[in-house]
């Protein structure tokens, strides 16, 4: 038999509660009584108290009542009975939650139902239904209906809206939802005007491989839909193109999505360290926003810059010709606005992570460090030099003094080395991403994909720093492979480094974080062709397992 929650205050909508009780049961369905109210004696009986209620959400009832403050005591109630609606749908005890109330209980009621998962049934009988519902609704499913007279005793028009609400919630909870078709995963992904061509994109070559694809426009509510579907588990994956709603909250635009846009991610089990364009620097500076600001799950990194294209376009800012032409790439962004640039965020506690490909390119990166960066803060910034492909030994060295970090892709080798070697001729090509020579440094390089660009498969980055092997076959400066432990290094502690938390993480050690993997065989007993295969049995973040192949552990 279904259960429906009924969540209340019971001091001031008793009466009205016991006859949606009595409806319900007549609908053959089974109801558990929850008291949300505080000030007053209960005028029916509870089958979950508001003594339980507030400790819950770690508060004292009776202390509650005592301070008359009726504000801490909606807020504080509303986490109670958010705690305890989830228990009691982890339970199975839960198949729908009903409510009915003025402004306060409905306050309550809908912070507990949007703290369920999507596709449970929520309804909300409320005098607030016909205004603006957005900060009881949120992103959610949450129903609300009006209750055109106060909720205030049982009458002729009130009988009739509530038997209303009793027939339709209990004829959400006994109907069988339909049945899906396929079991396609749902991948949900965020658009607008300028990014739907690629999600278009994106969406047909997803669809013809087997995904079915739910588009959110990115208006404020798009994106907090799509991540409530994310935390409720429908969405197994995120193609989070278009994070305008972000952008807006920063730089103060119409259709932010909140400061919390992006955490469902952190919620999921997913580190985030975001870097904001360099238009957002101005607001950045006036909210007082620096390097390492945010939660354990999502960060700020330093602003992003671009200084030249890439290379199999022929955009990376060259200092010398590419191969057959006169031509040597192009440069994004002139050489004052990128220092001005680097100096407003050093100033302000910003770091800078500079998208550098080409040997001009990185050394116009070296020469704005080096200008705005003359009061010794590099260091300790943890400024980056994105990609930082093809670079040679005095520029190296400069990059040690002041401190700057390479983050290349090794991979890159491996996809795009036959394009290098068309374009540039074998000699240059094959001292792209010198990773041997940055380690003997102790330049720190940090290894990432570049996803989605390339592969985000971590063992297939790892194969390409030891092998250096292009698609083709040929090998690119085989002086410049790593060893495996090399390797794993520059993908974990050095990248821990760059995001600026090696204090808490990069490294398996007493005092840091448990971020673990298990891998399906040991790594260093396996052949350097054999490392793409490796696959992770087992994944623990921050001790918690995100991921269990087999199945395996509780």
């Amino acid at each position: 038999m279904a259960t429906v929650v009924l969540l209340g205050t019971l001091d001031t909508k008793g009466d009205e509660y016991a006859f949606l009780r009595s409806l319900l049961v007549g609908h053959g369905v089974e109801t558990i009584l929850v008291d949300a109210g505080v000030l007053g004696e209960a005028r029916t009986a509870a089958d979950v108290a508001r003594e339980d209620v507030a400790r819950a959400a770690g508060a004292d009832v009776a202390a509650l009542a005592e301070s008359g403050d009726r504000g801490a005591a909606v807020e504080i109630m509303a986490r109670g009975a958010s705690e305890i609606v989830t228990g009691l749908h982890a339970e199975g005890r839960l198949d729908g939650v009903l409510a009915l109330g003025g402004s306060g209980g409905t306050a309550v009621a809908a912070e507990a139902m949007r703290a369920l998962p999507v596709g449970v049934p929520k309804l909300i009988v409320s005098t607030m239904a016909s205004g603006d519902t957005r900060p009881y609704v949120g992103a959610t499913d949450v129903t609300m209906t009006y209750s055109v007279v106060d909720i205030a005793g049982i009458n002729a028009v009130s009988s009739r809206i509530l038997a209303n609400a009793a027939a339709a919630m209990a004829g959400m909870v006994t109907s069988e939802p339909p049945p899906v078709e396929g079991g396609k995963p749902l991948v949900g992904a965020t658009m607008f005007g300028v990014t739907t061509p690629c999600v278009t994109a994106a969406r047909e070559r997803l669809e013809e491989l087997g995904y079915e694809v739910l588009v959110f426009h990115a208006t404020g509510t798009g994106g907090q839909s799509m991540e409530a579907l994310m935390r409720s588990g429908f969405i197994t994956a995120s193609l989070d193109i278009t994070t305008t709603e972000l952008a807006d909250d920063l730089v103060g635009g119409v259709l932010s999505a909140g400061p919390d846009r992006l955490e469902a991610a952190g919620e999921l089990r997913l580190r985030v360290l975001f870097h904001p364009p360099v238009a957002t620097l101005p607001t950045l500076r006036a909210r007082k926003i620096r390097s390492g600001d945010g939660s354990e799950w999502l960060r700020v990194g330093g602003v992003k810059l671009f200084l030249d294209g890439s290379l199999g376009s022929r955009t990376a800012w060259m200092l010398e010709p590419y191969a057959g032409s006169r031509d040597r790439g192009m440069p994004i962004t002139s050489e004052a606005e990128a220092r001005q640039a680097m100096t407003a965020a050093a100033a302000s506690g910003i770091a800078t992570t500079v998208h550098a490909i080409g040997d001009a390119a990185i050394d116009q990166t070296i020469r704005s460090f080096d200008k705005a960066c003359a009061d010794g803060t590099c260091s300790h910034r943890r400024h980056r030099i994105e990609h930082c492909g093809f670079i040679d030994e005095r520029q190296m060295g400069e990059m040690q003094r002041l401190g700057l970090i390479p983050a290349p892709q090794p991979v890159f080798v491996r996809d795009f080395g036959d394009t290098y070697l068309n374009v540039l001729g074998e000699q240059r090509s094959a001292g792209c991403y010198p990773m041997a020579r940055w380690q003997r440094r102790g330049l720190r390089p940090a290894m990432s994909s570049d996803t989605p660009v390339s592969d985000v498969n971590p063992f297939v980055n790892l194969y390409a720093a030891l092998a250096r092997t292009t698609l083709g076959g040929a090998v690119l400066g085989a002086e410049e492979r790593l060893t495996l432990a090399e390797a794993l290094s520059a993908y974990t502690e050095n990248g821990a480094y760059a995001c600026g938390v090696d204090d808490r993480l990069g490294t398996l050690e007493p005092g840091k974080v448990a971020d673990i993997a298990v891998l399906n065989g040991d790594p260093f007993q396996a052949g350097v062709a054999d490392l793409k295969d490796v696959e992770a049995d087992l994944t623990l973040l921050a001790g918690r397992v995100v991921f269990d192949r087999q199945g395996e552990v509780r």
